[in-house]
Formats: structure tokens, sequence, C-alpha cells
């Protein structure tokens, strides 16, 4: 069936121009499978940024966004199944809008897009959609997602019963781009970052060749929470840092055979997970060690190591370097190069390989991935370990101590090792890599997109609710002490050192 697109009346936001349209085709809201591949959706927002909050995010997407969907109605997750975009790297939530908001029951699409992360998002944001560096990429995701073709070309799970989410797969962005064809007329409402825009890295945020500019009155930041990280390992090189501390005496004798890793289910305790110190670490990623034997401080160690680090784009990558490469001389409110001590990009360095990874999951992969050698690297703590690795986010790779404290191991009542399940307790204890994540969104939004701009608020709020009770991150002078984090750091600057509230 061909399509012809009515033209509509769009708000104008200082980015571009928010999205707004009136369906082509017989509209059915009945079924996920009629809203998915029948309705143009009468409200569409967009948000993208930081790949490591995408967990949380969808947790509270798939709740009804924190009373933007109504939970009673049909409603589903729609993931795009793309060679271009894979890895999960763009989901949708559709489904018709709650009681008592401004688009109560019309067709509301939420789409997010981590692709490359923080900056991508931020970038997009502050740019004019026509060109900035992710507006292709996000017009073609958004050609999938904003279905108007021929029914069945998604495939759709209905929900189980009435309140639950369903679920529907598209397919590559080429099937929709000739169909319904690429709407200029999309726009970044909400962009989530690790850390602030000032702190990611130089040439991070970028207009295509051109640096863009953050102008805080025009785009404000609101802390979302504390955000940790962690450095995850493959089983080869836990196993190596038990065996090296066991031997200079910092981990007891018995933990040389009491842990084993690498199998169907993990075997750790809290008191034998290895640490890694910050120096150590902050030696890989600035060059200065690039063998085993150097990170391990043994001789004869031929193993090679394996770093995967993420793109300058990316807030982890952002949060890496600030924790790490000691770049605490931060004071301007933009870093300039000559602040910065240069991390390892892509490449060899003696026998480690350094790799780029898009998302965090290409991080998780190439570490768990990798049994040859020794392989790092960085990824959030919303991603879930489990002692069972068919049930572990991590598949396979496992976090180590940071300066001698755990961030997702802790001991019950009965002095037995657990895993916490949210990975709070280590950012309780003061775990040092942890930062103020942010959203940021147009100061005029609410002037400009009434609907979006409700949107946006819920969504936020739903990030800084602890009822949510999300992985992976503590809470900020939150109504509920226990889900809250004792230390944050001075200012809102990532850069500056933890201090306890």
């Amino acid at each position: 069936m061909k399509l012809k697109m009515i033209a509509v009346a769009c708000a104008t936001l200082s980015a571009g121009v928010a999205f707004a349209a009136t369906p082509t085709l017989t509209c059915s809201t009945a079924t996920l499978a009629g809203l998915v591949n029948t309705c143009q959706p009468d409200v569409v927002f967009y948000m993208g940024g930081a790949s490591a909050q995408g967990p949380a995010l969808n947790a509270v997407l798939a709740a009804g966004g924190n009373g933007i969907f109504d939970t009673s109605a049909v409603r589903g997750k729609i993931t795009l199944n793309s060679t271009v975009n894979g890895n999960g790297n763009t989901v949708g939530y559709i489904g018709k809008g709650a009681v008592g908001t401004p688009y109560a029951g019309k067709s509301v699409l939420v789409i997010y897009n981590k692709l490359n992360g923080s900056a991508a998002g931020v970038g997009q944001l502050l740019a004019t959609i026509k060109t900035a560096t992710e507006a292709t990429t996000l017009q073609t995701v958004t050609a999938a997602m904003v279905k108007a073709n021929t029914a069945g070309t998604c495939t759709v799970v209905e929900p189980a019963s009435a309140g639950a989410l369903g679920t529907a797969t598209c397919t590559t962005e080429a099937n929709f781009a000739s169909g319904w064809g690429k709407d200029a007329q999309k726009v970044m409402h909400l962009a989530l970052s690790d850390v602030k825009p000032s702190e990611l890295a130089p040439g991070g945020l970028m207009n295509g060749t051109k640096a863009i500019a953050w102008a805080p009155a025009k785009f404000p930041a609101t802390v979302t929470g504390m955000q940790g990280f962690g450095v995850i390992v493959n089983p080869a090189l836990y196993t190596a840092l038990i065996a090296q501390q066991v031997a200079n005496g910092s981990l007891p004798a018995a933990c040389a055979s009491s842990e084993t890793v690498g199998g169907a289910t993990d075997v750790v305790s809290l008191t034998c997970q290895p640490n890694l110190t910050k120096a150590a670490y902050a030696g890989l990623v600035t060059g200065s060690i690039t063998t085993a034997d150097a990170l391990l401080g043994t001789s004869g160690d031929t193993h090679a190591l394996s770093l995967a680090r993420r793109g300058a784009s990316s807030g982890t990558q952002a949060a890496s370097n600030i924790f790490f490469a000691n770049q605490a001389a931060y004071v301007a409110k933009t870093p300039t190069t000559d602040g910065f001590l240069d991390p390892v990009v892509a490449g060899t360095y003696g026998t480690m390989v350094v790799t780029e990874q898009t998302g965090t999951g290409g991080v998780i992969t190439a570490v768990s991935g990798n049994t040859a050698g020794y392989a790092l690297g960085v990824v959030s703590l919303e991603n879930a370990y489990n002692m069972t690795k068919a049930s572990s986010a991590l598949k396979g790779a496992l976090y180590v101590k940071i300066d001698g404290i755990s961030p997702n191991l802790v001991l019950d009542a009965s002095g037995n090792t657990v895993v916490d399940a949210k990975h709070r307790a280590g950012l309780q204890a003061g775990y040092p890599f942890a930062f103020q994540m942010q959203a940021i969104k147009s100061a005029d939004l609410a002037a400009k997109a009434a609907n979006q701009a409700d949107i946006a608020t819920k969504i936020v709020a739903g990030l800084t609710d602890p009822a949510q009770n999300l992985t992976g991150i503590a809470y900020i002078g939150s109504s509920d002490a226990a889900k809250n984090t004792a230390f944050t750091r001075s200012g809102g600057n990532n850069y500056l050192p933890l201090i306890k509230n």
C-alpha cells in the first residue's frame, strides 16, 4: 500500500520541530499489533544518550513510565532488529496516554536511542536536527518505529493479560525508509548522560566536525542519582588476580583454591574477591602498563591483555577517564585538551590490544568472550552480576573490588557472601567509582511542546524515585533513606572527590 503523508502543524523547538501527525491508515488500538502496524502515534517523544542508563530507563518505561502510559490499556515494547543499530541500541514503548495527562487516551510512542552514548544524545539535543551527528540514525530508526506501512511488518507478541507489556520486533531501517521515508521533523526532547555535558571528553560533543558548547541556562541538567561503574574482568584474569594477591599476602591462602569461576556457576566470596587498584587500571588507560607482568607484578606471564573501552562520545568512557586518568585538575567550565592525560585509544600497545566498543553490551561481550588471554573493561553497575552465568547480564564476566571496596558482593546476617542485586551497598559504603548522572532538556520545552514536557518530567521523576528501586543507582536525598547514598561529589562536579553527606 502506498502511503501519503498528511501535513500537520508542528510546534517549533529551539533545536528543531516537535512531531505530531494524523494517522493515514485505519487505526486499530484494540491490539498491540494494530497499535504498532496500523497506527501512526499521536505523540512521539525522543530521547537518547547514556547506554549505561538503558536498564534503568527500560525499568521505568516498562512499568508505565511513571504515569505516562495507561497500564490498563494495550501497550508494548518495540525492539529494532537492525544490522546497523544492533545490540539493543534502540527501543520504543508504545501505548495510550494515562488519564490526567495532556495526551490522555492518545497513542504515545517513547523512543530511546542510546547508540554511541551520552555525548551523542546530548549533542543532538544541543544541535539542529538536520545536521546533528545522530540525525540520520534517529530519522531512519523512527521510520521503523513510527510504522505506517502494510500490516504485519513488525512481529508482535500480544500482552499476556490486561496491564501486561507486549513486545514487537521490527526489521531493518531499509524496510521502512522506502515505505515511509525520513521525516526531518524529528527532535531530541531529553538526553541522559553519565556525567555533566561539560565533563564529557574533549571532542565528545560534536555537530558533524564542529564542537558544540553546552549552555546550562538553555539546556539545564538535573542530577538523577549516584550511578556506579565497575571494572569487569574475564575468568582468567580474575583467577590470576587472586593468585597474585595470595602470593603477596593481601588475600588469605585459602582463596587460591576456594574460588571457582568460568563455569556455568561461579563460586565466589567477598573475602576472596580480588582487588584492582585505581593506579593499576590508570596505568592501562594511560599506556604505562601494557603487559600482564606489569599489571600483576609478576615475571614470565605471557598472557596477552585485552582492554575494551568505549568511544569519546560515551559517558561511561568519560567516567573512566575522570576516575582513572587522574583528571582531578579540572576547574574550567569546559575541559580543554591540555587538561587531560591522553588515554589509550584503539590499537596495540606492547602485548595489550585496545578495542573500542559502541555500547556497554560490546564491552561485556569483548571481555567475557575472551578465552585466550586476560580481558577487562568498564561498565555501569546497572549490569547485574549473578553467580549463575545464564542469569547474569555480564554473561560470565566478573566485577573486582576497586581500592578494596566491592561493588557487588556483601555478607548476609550469617556471614555468607551474597550478591547485592541492586549493587547499592558499595555505593553506600563509599565505593569510589560513582558519579552523579544527569538528565538534560531544553529550558523552553514546556512552552514549545507541552506533551513532550510532561513526558520528560515523568521520566526524570521516575529515574529519581526510590520506589523504582533501580539497579546500580543510589538515590540522593530521597524519602527512602535505605536506598540513599551517603556520598556525593562536591558541588555536583564529578571531577572532585567523594564527600560524605
